[in-house]
């Protein structure tokens, strides 16, 4: 049986050495958070493809579970890109969080 994989990806308007220090630095991952295979091209001019995958869905619920992982990594993406294009986060990752806990609360 063959792993499915989920892919995100997100064009930001930076160079590959400005996005790898935000993913390795702690001050910077700490302002949006991700946790997956990542890769960093060169795109035309200072811009870089970011690129995530993940794989290894466990269950049976593989469709919802791709899903959410791939919404998620493009929420993290969108954040990333707002806070290295702008200097600020658009607290999308917060937002999202804040979102899943009170649901999570609700129906616990």
């Amino acid at each position: 049986m063959s792993q499915s994989i989920v892919h995100a990806s997100m064009l930001i308007r930076r160079g590959p050495a400005e996005i790898f220090d935000a993913f390795v630095n702690p001050d910077m991952l700490c302002r949006f958070w991700l946790d997956a295979e990542l890769t960093c091209e060169f795109h035309d001019g200072d811009a870089t493809r970011v690129a995530i995958a993940c794989s290894g869905f466990p269950g049976d619920d593989l469709v919802a579970q791709a899903t959410n992982n791939v919404e998620g990594f493009t929420i993290v993406l969108c954040d990333l890109k707002t806070l290295l294009e702008s200097g600020r986060s658009a607290n999308l990752v917060r937002d999202k969080a804040e979102l899943i806990t009170r649901q999570m609360a609700l129906a616990g």
